[in-house]
Parts: structure tokens; sequence; C-alpha cells
């Protein structure tokens, strides 16, 4: 796994990192200060988040009644994981070098099968950077994979030969691209949960029975996954959850898995 770091010439101290990508659902942010303290803004019309806060993963949003967190741990106890067997996948570098907002990258293709069988399907082109300013925000992508449980869940990348993706990072994939970095300080409230933020139990709003009457609009991801009681609340709900979260940042992951 990579080191979370961002050095910067002469010895001087580590910074903070913001980058947006574009998504066809709006912008994702990603703002990293270090392994235990960032915060990935999901794209959508509801203001939701996935961060780590002192170590600790939580998923917060935001209702009538203001902010609300939903630990990662729950929603690991929620998943009902089946143990299945992680598919294969390999990085096969395509020799093209590409400008994203203003970084150069080159270009990959991303596959996914059997190495023992030798069957594979490509799943995406991707382009990737080694440019050390962008090294936190690929290291972002990893913690927010291993505390959601997307790396183990998604695959094992065998076979990737020249190709080092520890020390990458994504710029464009086909569900998102990048379109602006900063590396200026942020505030340090950008990594705390909001004021007042309220603690979400799901396990005991089910079993109390409590159901959430769904709105007008159409939900977000979030809001789909908390709404509900008994077993669809458990099963169906708290997977699909997982399976936006590995959507959101899938390519992000496995462009920095070792």
């Amino acid at each position: 796994m990579s080191a979370s770091w961002l050095l910067l010439a002469g010895g001087q101290a580590l910074a903070d990192s913001r980058a947006v990508y574009q998504t066809d659902d709006g912008e994702l942010t990603v703002e990293y200060r270090d392994a235990d303290n960032l915060r990935i803004g999901i794209p959508g019309p509801e203001r939701q988040f996935l961060m780590i806060t002192d170590g600790q993963a939580y998923v917060v949003a935001r209702d009538d009644d203001g902010w609300y967190a939903i630990d990662a741990d729950q929603l690991r106890d929620l998943s009902g994981q089946t143990g299945s067997a992680a598919e294969d996948v390999r990085v096969e570098p395509l020799d093209e070098q590409v400008r994203v907002a203003g970084f150069t990258g080159a270009r990959y293709r991303l596959e996914k099968g059997d190495s023992w069988a030798g069957e594979w399907e490509v799943v995406d082109e991707v382009v990737l950077t080694d440019d050390a300013r962008l090294r936190d925000i690929g290291e972002a992508f990893q913690r927010i994979g291993e505390l959601f449980e997307v790396i183990e869940q998604e695959a094992e990348v065998v076979g990737i030969g020249r190709v080092d993706m520890s020390e990458y990072t994504l710029l464009r994939s086909s569900d998102m691209e990048l379109s602006g970095f900063s590396g200026d300080s942020l505030p340090d409230h950008t990594f705390s949960l909001p004021p007042n933020v309220r603690h979400r139990d799901l396990v005991a709003e089910r079993q109390e029975g409590r159901d959430e009457a769904p709105g007008d609009d159409e939900p977000g991801w979030l809001t789909r996954q908390i709404r509900g009681t008994g077993e669809d609340a458990r099963d169906d709900a708290a997977g699909e959850t997982r399976g936006e979260v590995r959507d959101r940042v899938r390519e992000g992951v496995r462009s920095l898995f070792d």
C-alpha cells in the first residue's frame, strides 16, 4: 500500500490537498490531510459525504432535522458479506500520454477476468498519473476503499508488469475526470463531523419499527439506504449503499492497488 505523504521540495511540511472530479451527476470532491482525516463529497442533489475523521469512517448526510452520521462499521454489519471470490484485474499500458487538468498522465486499459483460465474482459480505459502532487488524492481513494471494504470485495490485481500502481492516481475514467486541484491549507472543520451531528443507529431504528417516509423528490443513494425497516433495510438497502460507493470510487481504488 502506498504511503500517505506529499513531500514538498526542501523538506517542507506536508500540505492539505483538494481535487475536484466531474461526473455525470455533478462534482465529486476529494479533500485530504492525512490517512486518518479526509473527506469525499458525493455528487448528486443531496449533500452527502464519505469521510474519515480521527481514523473513524462515516457516511454523512443532511435531512430536515440537520446533519447525521452513520459509521462504516454499521454498513459492514448490514451488508451481509457472502465471501464470494474476487475477480482478477490487470492493468495494461497503452503507451499514450494525455494531459488532464494540467497534469500529464498515460492511458491504461483495465481488464477483469480469470488469470488462471486466461479469460479477460475490457472494463475501462483510464488515464493515470504518477505526479507527486496528486499522490494524496490517490491515498484518499485507497483509504475509503479499505474502510468501506470495496478493495477486497472488488478485485485482486494480477500481472500489472511494468506498472507500479501504488505510485499512480486517477485522472480520467469513463465515470469521472479531474477538473481541478489545490494544495492550499483547508480549514480544520473540513475533517470534523458537522456541529450537532446526530449519530444514527440503523439496527436500533429497524428494531424499534421506525420507518422514514420517502419524499416527493428522487432520493439519493444514502437516503435510499436508510429508509425502510426489517430485512429489506438490512440486506437490499445496505447492499445498494456499498454498490453505489463502489461505483463512485472503483476506478480510483483500482488505480492504487499494489
